[in-house]
């Protein structure tokens, strides 16, 4: 019996939908908003004529009382927080708030309100004038404050859970006092948790890893970032301009550039020992740190590394389009145009193996309870393709072999051994190596060759 009412009540929304243009969800009450004739605003908005609140069989509830306004649709159904919370336009052209019933909660008083978040807040604007309501209407805010929002330029935020919440974010929203210096405001306490010095704060907080790093902000043409939790400067204004930041073993670095007439010069600075991680005025177009010691660099298409302890170039016989790393102590590296790959050892500083072609490479890491062991797998180009890894050779750090010229089909490794699957005369045996590269286990009774 429920679930025929059920199907009787989808097929009368399903008229109402048919009979007006926009149709809100259900109200707990059993009523509906409807509207017709939606118009594109200058914001981008649609705005509808002719509201009426009508329940599930189509009858009218409401319709004289809402004849003066226009539902402005930046809210609504598409308002998944509070559906039952509507934006509408008054006879001054200002907006206001009301509920699917038709219950006006705020007049229209601002310029632009913002969805709400889960909190329930939104922000508004008035010109230039920013304050912060509640699902009432009713202001948190007890100062004035400003932002450099118009019409067409609304702040909008991001958070840490990566959902837009229109630049309320842990309670906090980005203001003004002067439109000249920025700050932010707590709209709970109303406390000033981020000072007004700052010319600007970017509006969406800096995310990597899923771990939020923090806030762009610029003083006197320089810029930083505040840390998302204590609101403080992780760095001392390093750059003119902010790229990004990320995060590498626990350790926050900014990628940034100082600009100048002739030259746009990048750079990384590494907040933990507080330095530019390039010492030596190095022209690069991009970066990636290997490891604590180690940074890949790239310039016109050219990688080389750099050691940051002793803030050099690690000098090689030949230039490299793609440097991998093989293990803590081996870096891959290889010329395409040339068609050559060599092995270099960043530990006696010299090339340790050649290659007269292109060689593939896949590095990994085998660990127990008391040991950890890397390996790498080389892949030479000796055959055509025909679905194996033909003249495949498994190393480990001190280029020991463990085998050579395999017809490596797939492999997979887990915790403490490596399973290798080859393809020979059609067949696909497979054989476990443990983390100190010992045999301990065959299938179909085929032996590494």
């Amino acid at each position: 019996m429920k679930a025929s009412s059920q199907q009787d009540d989808a097929k009368k929304i399903e008229k109402l939908k048919k009979k007006y243009e926009y149709v809100s969800k259900q109200s707990p009450e059993g009523t509906f908003l409807t509207a017709i004739n939606a118009k594109t605003t200058n914001r981008v908005t649609l705005v509808f004529d002719n509201l009426k609140v009508v329940d599930i069989n189509g009858k009218v509830i409401k319709e004289k009382e809402l004849a003066p306004y226009k539902l402005e649709l930046t809210m609504g159904d598409k308002n998944e927080n509070f559906p039952h919370i509507h934006c509408f336009v008054g006879t001054n052209n200002r907006v206001g708030l009301m509920t699917t019933n038709g219950d006006i909660i705020l007049p229209a008083t601002y310029v632009h309100i913002n969805d709400f978040n889960s909190k329930g807040q939104a922000i508004t604007f008035f010109g230039t004038d920013l304050q912060v309501i509640n699902t009432k209407g009713e202001p948190l805010l007890t100062e004035k404050y400003k932002s450099n929002s118009d019409d067409m330029n609304i702040y909008y935020g991001y958070t840490p859970d990566r959902k837009y919440k229109y630049n309320i974010i842990n309670n906090n929203v980005i203001c003004s006092i002067d439109e000249k210096h920025y700050g932010m405001v707590n709209v709970v306490t109303n406390k000033v948790v981020v000072p007004f010095e700052y010319d600007k704060i970017g509006d969406i907080p800096l995310i990597d890893q899923n771990d939020t790093i923090g806030y762009f902000v610029s003083k006197n043409n320089r810029v930083t970032i505040l840390d998302f939790k204590t609101k403080k400067e992780i760095a001392p204004f390093p750059f003119e301009e902010i790229q990004t930041a990320f995060i590498f073993n626990k350790s926050v670095y900014i990628e940034g550039k100082n600009n100048s007439k002739t030259t746009r010069d990048r750079n990384y600075y590494d907040v933990k020992n507080k330095k530019m991680v390039f010492q030596n005025n190095i022209s690069l177009d991009k970066a990636t740190p290997l490891d604590q010691t180690f940074w890949k660099y790239e310039k016109n298409k050219i990688q080389q590394l750099y050691n940051t302890v002793k803030n050099e170039i690690v000098k090689t016989p030949e230039e490299a389009t793609s440097i991998e790393r093989l293990a803590d102590n081996l870096a891959l590296y290889t010329n395409y145009e040339k068609k050559s790959s060599f092995i270099f050892d960043l530990a006696q500083n010299k090339v340790v193996k050649q290659y007269s072609s292109v060689v593939d490479a896949y590095s990994f890491q085998l660990k127990n309870a008391t040991t950890s062991k890397e390996y790498f797998f080389i892949k030479e180009r000796k055959v055509p393709n025909d679905g194996s890894s033909e003249g495949t050779t498994m190393y480990d750090r001190n280029l020991k072999t463990y085998f050579t010229d395999l017809s490596l089909s797939t492999s997979y490794y887990e915790n403490d051994r490596i399973v290798i699957k080859e393809r020979i005369d059609g067949n696909y045996p497979l054989t476990a190596y443990d983390i100190n590269g010992n045999v301990i286990g065959t299938a179909r009774e085929y032996k590494i060759k």
